[in-house]
């Protein structure tokens, strides 16, 4: 019996160490050329080459070089970590299925930006979800779930971790399951609603000082190390957050809750405290403060820069 990936990232080695540690056979690993990977996402070709896998990159996995690839390397199972819904054609291609992997809660969370929306969102428990492939979004039968393992307040590089975990243990029990029982587990009946997570787009990574302290702790940790972070607008254009938390300053309360929403209280070289929404947070910046904030003018809502 012998497994075939199509993958980007670290979950492809976690899912290949699941599969290889339930006894089955690798017969390639397909992954995305390093120049067309998403952001945050690191190339595994030195990887890949090591495990001695025959091995190879694609623009799309419904390009006619990977079906005449499949063909050419044929596998009784497709392991999938990938941002494009595969056609019907290139499933047909593997007589066990084609096996998806999504670390949301399905049929919670389909579409885009799973691990980032469940920062956003504030959820306190996640899981990796394993699904038999169609051709829709995240649509197909959920056969297992298997719990993400994180602390409280995650970031997302923690979170990213813990998925990998989960892939790697989801791997190998459906591994041995298909080992001992010639097929996949039943379906798993679920009564909760589905909900789709769209795409998360630049604007939705702007600092708005109308959250809360809460909101954007979670935002700057949805998009921190490795992805290139929130940012924040002013007068002079946009800038990276390197950091934001609740500041630790010691406020007068009454003074703060007087204060405009946006008002810059303090300041350093790369950093200020701002009022926001319900207190106030502390930013760091990966270069200097521009003019207008080392100035100490207030902050207004990212719109207003753009008008």
């Amino acid at each position: 019996m012998t497994f075939g990936i199509l993958g980007v990232g670290d979950a492809v080695p976690a899912l290949h160490r699941g599969l290889s540690t339930a006894g089955i056979e690798c017969a390639f690993v397909a992954s995305m050329a390093a120049a067309a990977l998403p952001e945050g996402l690191t190339p595994i070709n030195t990887w890949a080459l090591d495990t001695g896998a025959p091995f190879i990159t694609l623009d799309s996995a419904n390009s006619t070089e990977f079906i005449d690839w499949v063909v050419g390397h044929p596998s009784d199972m497709l392991f999938v970590v990938w941002p494009e819904v595969l056609s019907a054609e290139v499933l047909s291609l593997f007589p066990r299925g084609c096996i998806g992997t999504h670390p949301t809660c399905l049929p919670y969370g389909r579409g885009r930006h799973p691990l980032h929306w469940s920062i956003v969102l504030g959820l306190d428990f996640m899981c990796m979800s394993f699904l038999i492939l169609d051709t829709g979004i995240d649509t197909g039968d959920v056969v297992l779930r298997v719990p993400i393992e994180v602390g409280a307040s995650p970031s997302i590089q923690e979170l990213l971790k813990a998925s990998w975990a989960a892939a790697e243990v989801g791997a190998e029990t459906l591994g041995r399951c298909v080992i001992a029982n010639n097929g996949w587990p039943r379906p798993l009946v679920s009564s909760m609603t589905q909900t789709y997570w769209p795409r998360r787009y630049p604007a939705d990574l702007q600092l708005d000082p109308r959250m809360s302290v809460e909101s954007l702790c979670r935002l700057q940790r949805s998009f921190s190390e490795p992805f290139d972070g929130a940012t924040l607008v002013c007068e002079e254009g946009e800038f990276r957050i390197a950091s934001l938390y609740l500041s630790s300053h010691d406020y007068d309360p009454d003074e703060v809750a007087h204060t405009a929403i946006g008002t810059i209280l303090r300041t350093s070289e790369r950093n200020l405290d701002l009022r926001v929404d319900d207190g106030v947070v502390s930013i760091e910046l990966l270069l200097p403060l521009p003019l207008s904030l080392a100035r100490g003018l207030r902050i207004l809502p990212p719109a207003h820069y753009f008008r």
